[in-house]
């Protein structure tokens, strides 16, 4: 049984590309995260990641993202340390340096930020608390970008998935895009469905969206809410390369699929398996060596 109150994960890596995968990986436990070089004996460097909870994450949750964070930057499951820290409210003081976010037409920003959205901007009230996604890493910037550049098409997709939807941000940026679509977005963390909820709830959006608990899309709720005419799924490679004949299944025809949550380095082998299923590529982003890529189920082939 996990001691309560915040919590400190610590490991290191070794070189800079697995410490943004890493830290990836491991802020669907939300908080603070930061990571710096430590030298070593050999005249060599290693990077050694924090992450600053304001709950206690379960050991076995926390191994299995190190794991996976692993795989995703193709090196040894590294040692981590999980401890209990003293009863500072980590979150709050990270979200003292969040600064509002322009992606397109969203404007992303914190509640204790009381300065007005610019003039024509989709505003999105934010706090990250036990989740992923407050439009500052490349990948999540990456998705709004898609989106705010698909509604400008004049097809408007009239049910949405967010698969993995963290903070609920992609799922309220969807809501927001299209008035009138139906809206689900799942997590696979309970911690991360409530914070998405509770941020519906500040941005009145709680009444377009649904947001429920689900591991991948086994949940009788994601199913019978398909064929999607647009999925939304921001999370690794190894996921999505995994999950792509599933995704194939619920997405309709003529559909559209953004994934984000891979490198760049990583995009041949994740188009790979969507082409496979159906999907042809876009349109991409790639922003600070993450990719955001835009496909469509039965589309023109981009080269």
């Amino acid at each position: 049984m996990p001691i309560p109150g915040p919590h400190k994960i610590s490991l290191m890596v070794p070189n800079p590309s697995a410490v943004a995968t890493m830290e990836l990986a491991l802020e669907r436990f939300g908080g603070v995260v930061s990571s710096f070089i430590r030298p070593l004996e050999n005249g060599r460097e290693s990077w050694i990641i924090e992450l600053y909870t304001d709950g206690a994450p379960r050991y076995d949750h926390v191994n299995e993202a190190v794991i996976e964070g692993a795989l995703a930057a193709y090196i040894p499951a590294p040692d981590f340390i999980l401890e209990p820290l003293p009863a500072i409210d980590w979150v709050a003081e990270n979200q003292k340096s969040f600064q509002p976010i322009r992606a397109g037409r969203f404007y992303l920003h914190p509640s204790h930020d009381p300065a007005p959205p610019p003039p024509g901007a989709w505003p999105i009230m934010l706090d990250a608390g036990m989740a992923f996604g407050t439009g500052e890493h490349g990948t999540t910037l990456g998705c709004l970008l898609q989106i705010d550049s698909l509604a400008l098409r004049r097809r408007a997709p009239k049910r949405i998935l967010d698969l993995g939807c963290g903070t609920g941000v992609l799922a309220m940026a969807s809501v927001l895009a299209w008035r009138g679509a139906t809206v689900l977005g799942s997590d696979i963390d309970p911690d991360a469905v409530a914070v998405a909820r509770a941020n519906a709830g500040r941005n009145r959006l709680a009444g377009a969206l649904r947001l429920v608990q689900a591991d991948g899309l086994a949940a009788p709720a994601l199913r019978r809410g398909g064929p999607y005419d647009l999925v939304i799924a921001n999370m690794l490679a190894r996921p999505l390369r995994a999950l792509a004949q599933d995704i194939a299944r619920v997405t309709a025809k003529d559909g559209r699929l953004i994934l984000s949550g891979l490198r760049a380095d990583q995009q041949t082998g994740v188009l790979a398996a969507y082409r496979r299923n159906g999907f042809r590529l876009e349109t991409r982003h790639v922003i600070e060596g993450w990719a955001t890529l835009c496909l469509r189920r039965g589309g023109r082939r981009l080269p």
